[in-house]
């Protein structure tokens, strides 16, 4: 690994950039990671980080894997690797996905909202909604769920 200089999320071209990359357990426990080139692609690590589970873990335990990630695991390749693998997994669908907007539309149209509550402790904090779509991405069905807050949303 070689720090690097990048492009980083608070426009700091002048500084290096590293990127680590972290498995935990379902109790949050780290199980393993890496120190990555800042200059390397989220989408292709979520790749290369799929094939080290899938040659590292016995069938059953695959069946039992949750893989949860941020929205650069979603891409073509990498959702046909998870279902050639049966891999389940919870992501953020990116906006570059057509069906985004369809089933935000479906779900605001329908009108009908799982109250969630809040996460938050304060007496103002936000309450949060949820609807659950199906919709279909590379010939795949997937089940996709759009939330709404209480807090109207800040343009940047």
């Amino acid at each position: 690994m070689h720090p690097a200089y990048g492009h980083s999320k608070d426009h700091r071209s002048d500084l290096k950039q590293i990127l680590l990359t972290l498995f935990v357990n379902r109790e949050g426990v780290p199980r393993f990671g890496t120190v990555e080139s800042g200059q390397r692609s989220d989408k292709t690590l979520h790749a290369e980080m799929l094939e080290q589970w899938i040659s590292a873990l016995e069938p059953e335990q695959l069946a039992k894997l949750l893989y949860i990630a941020d929205s650069a695991l979603v891409t073509g390749p990498n959702l046909e690797r998870l279902d050639r693998q049966q891999i389940r997994f919870v992501s953020r669908c990116p906006e570059t996905f057509g069906i985004v907007a369809t089933v935000k539309q479906t779900a605001w149209a329908a009108n009908r909202w799982q109250a969630l509550g809040t996460i938050g402790q304060r007496r103002d904090a936000a309450h949060y909604w949820a609807s659950e779509q199906t919709g279909e991405i590379a010939g795949r069905r997937y089940r996709l769920v759009v939330y709404r807050s209480s807090t109207p949303m800040l343009s940047g």
